[in-house]
């Protein structure tokens, strides 16, 4: 789905402004702050859970729906900042490689099922193994 170009010039620049209320600020209101304004982002674990939520038929059960999903991602979250800043300085010239080819890596796991030869597909599905027809 294509947003349309006006569209995203206005968010961006509503983005870009509610950041730059943060420029300046503590370390701690910042992070506070940039942490609210994540919720704009597309993230499909949340987008599920916020449908659990509204699905769940109460208010009261709504909320213990979005009361887990915050205790389960707020220590991996915090231990992933954690990690990053500890792991930052040894690792700030190799991370962007390690993430490509880690990347590449699913890419290719993930179309190799999809690469199946059609003479192995018609054999599996007429119930033959595909290593030695019977």
């Amino acid at each position: 789905m294509r947003t349309p170009a006006g569209a995203q010039r206005r968010l961006g620049r509503l983005l870009s402004a509610a950041t730059s209320l943060f420029a300046d600020a503590d370390p701690g209101p910042r992070a506070f702050g940039l942490g609210l304004l994540t919720v704009l982002l597309p993230c499909g674990w949340l987008y599920l859970f916020l449908a659990s939520a509204a699905a769940s038929g109460s208010a009261l059960a709504g909320c213990a729906v979005m009361l887990a999903f915050w205790a389960g991602t707020v220590p991996a979250l915090l231990a992933m900042g954690f990690v990053a800043r500890k792991l930052a300085p040894a690792l700030r010239k190799r991370l962007p490689i390690a993430a490509a080819s880690l990347l590449l890596l699913l890419a290719i796991t993930a179309l190799l099922p999809r690469l199946t030869p059609p003479v192995f597909a018609a054999q599996a599905a007429n119930g033959e193994p595909a290593c030695c027809p019977q």
